[in-house]
């Protein structure tokens, strides 16, 4: 008689499953690592092109205006109107370029530094402007680059028209945890924190807007980007922000040349 039974099949043992684990397990360890990279890489580039499309709007606003900057939300002002996002709102298509995509969610949402978008508050100053749906972003604008109104001791420092012999160093726009700062003295007043800018950072060190922390964004894998008054995007290591020229009357400090011992976590040396 024919058997026609089935035969038996063996199942894995437990010692074939743990070696499957453990292959799937490191491989998970060494694609991981690559895919994160790929995907903050492509943030980057992304990030770049956006900048990309706020030097042109920048182009066509200053074209149109003499080659003068807007005003600014200076205490002058009569409504947000002057802030930079509004003043060039005309001449941009799409507002996801408001957001580096690796910094797209404010604190409101969920968003941590150093990827996390601002948002404007709901005073009636800026009613405009949260009316026309500019009232988040995560680039910063240097606050120098105004056509500011009024006078005062800084009033010199004001860049005004995009003309300058050192256009390619002066910043504009860049990755940054608020709508604008002002670097407001000389380098060597701006001792980078020993802290990481992150959610633990204090409100007070942050808050200071007269200071080069609101750039100090780890987003790009220790540089930012920066769109730069010659139009140009460039990514900008950490440590070369106080070597930029923010305004007329500002020092710039090379990373040779600091008179402090850089943080580890800002040169690279930590994963803090």
């Amino acid at each position: 008689m024919i058997n026609c039974a089935r035969p038996r099949r063996r199942g894995f043992t437990l010692i074939e499953l743990l070696i499957t684990v453990g292959i799937i397990v490191f491989l998970a360890s060494i694609i991981t690592p690559a895919l994160t990279m790929a995907r903050d890489g492509a943030n980057s580039a992304m990030c770049k092109s956006r900048l990309n499309e706020w030097g042109k709007a920048y182009g066509q606003y200053l074209l149109e205006r003499n080659d003068k900057f807007h005003k600014g939300d200076s205490v002058l002002s009569k409504s947000g109107d002057d802030l930079w996002v509004k003043a060039l709102s005309p001449y941009i298509k799409d507002k996801k370029v408001l957001f580096c995509p690796q910094a797209t969610q404010t604190e409101s949402e969920g968003g941590l530094m150093p990827n996390m978008a601002w948002e404007l508050s709901k005073d009636p100053y800026y009613k405009t402007v949260h009316e026309e749906g500019l009232g988040k972003g995560s680039y910063c604008l240097n606050w120098w680059v105004n056509n500011a109104e009024g006078s005062g001791n800084a009033s010199g420092y004001y860049w005004r028209s995009s003309q300058s012999a050192d256009a390619k160093r002066i910043p504009v726009l860049a990755d940054g945890g608020d709508y604008t700062a002002s670097v407001y003295s000389t380098g060597k007043d701006y001792k980078p924190s020993p802290v990481a800018i992150d959610s633990n950072m204090s409100e007070r060190t942050f808050k200071c807007y007269d200071n080069i922390t609101r750039f100090l964004m780890n987003r790009h894998s220790g540089e930012i980007n920066v769109l730069f008054m010659d139009w140009s995007v460039r990514s900008t290591p950490l440590t070369e922000l106080w070597n930029l020229n923010w305004h007329k009357g500002y020092k710039p400090v090379s990373y040779e040349n600091a008179s402090w011992q850089w943080p580890a976590w800002l040169t690279g040396e930590s994963n803090q």
